[in-house]
């Protein structure tokens, strides 16, 4: 689950626009399906998270202050946004298999809900990141020489919304970083689309 593919779908729903103040139930859109593919034990967290993440550029911190100040507290009464809990819930959805099943149910509903267009586009960009995680390696970009992650993002060319993105070590060159991607694509039963790096 990702800000970015949370935040374009939810708001690219042509049946249930989100208003600058409001936070409509993922039901409306179809979306709690999707949100169901990841099994996290409290599917309040989940979906409180989820909708702070669409209305709010702020940090987790602040998910608490938000939720009781918000229909989502009415929405979503078992959702537990204490910092801690927060940090259980990220680490419990940075696994593989739940990161898979997530981006094979948002890619199913984005397809069916906004549009059907087969053409991909795959970006590399490198992201300074000087936090001590295997992620973190010494990368030359362009001649800039510094510690660095490198994530690589899948959009959907017309509409241009995001499918899914990865996470890879800083150091790792942009060919095997397209060859992983595609297999990971192919994979998901993406077979029929037309792939573009960019």
């Amino acid at each position: 689950m990702s800000r970015l593919s949370l935040k374009s779908a939810y708001v690219s729903a042509p049946f249930c626009p989100l208003g600058p103040k409001g936070v409509h139930s993922f039901k409306n859109i179809g979306y709690d399906k999707v949100l169901e593919t990841i099994e996290y034990g409290n599917p309040d967290t989940l979906k409180a998270m989820a909708a702070y993440y669409i209305v709010s550029e702020r940090a987790n911190m602040y998910a608490k202050t938000w939720q009781e100040g918000n229909v989502a507290s009415i929405l979503y009464p078992k959702a537990d946004l204490l910092s801690p809990r927060i940090s259980d819930f990220l680490e419990a959805l940075g696994r593989d298999e739940i990161r898979r099943a997530y981006f094979q149910a948002h890619i199913k509903w984005i397809k069916e809900n906004i549009c059907n267009d087969p053409a991909t586009l795959i970006d590399s960009t490198c992201l300074s990141n000087d936090i001590r995680i295997n992620l973190t390696q010494i990368s030359n970009h362009n001649g800039d020489i510094n510690n660095k992650a490198r994530m690589i993002t899948t959009v959907q060319r017309d509409s241009r919304h995001p499918l899914m993105f990865r996470a890879v070590p800083g150091n790792v060159i942009d060919v095997s970083t397209l060859s992983r991607t595609i297999t990971l694509w192919v994979n998901m039963e993406c077979r029929r689309t037309c792939l573009c790096w960019i």
